[in-house]
């Protein structure tokens, strides 16, 4: 299963704290679920801030810019 959108999809309508979907997308980023990545990104559900975060994270992690 890629990424269990539908279970994305559910829990996006549920959840109102942006902490919550920016935890979603870190995951879905670190993971590889580029359906999840895509799902939320294209519900704007995430702030421009914490998006903004989660990229800069994940380039920590994962050294992009070094």
């Amino acid at each position: 299963m890629e990424g269990h959108v539908d279970v994305v999809k559910y829990a996006l309508e549920k959840i109102e704290h942006n902490g919550a979907v920016g935890a979603a997308l870190f995951s879905a980023i670190q993971n590889r679920h580029m359906d999840v990545i895509k799902f939320i990104l294209a519900s704007d559900k995430i702030s421009i801030n914490a998006l903004d975060w989660i990229l800069e994270s994940v380039a920590d992690d994962y050294e992009l810019f070094y």
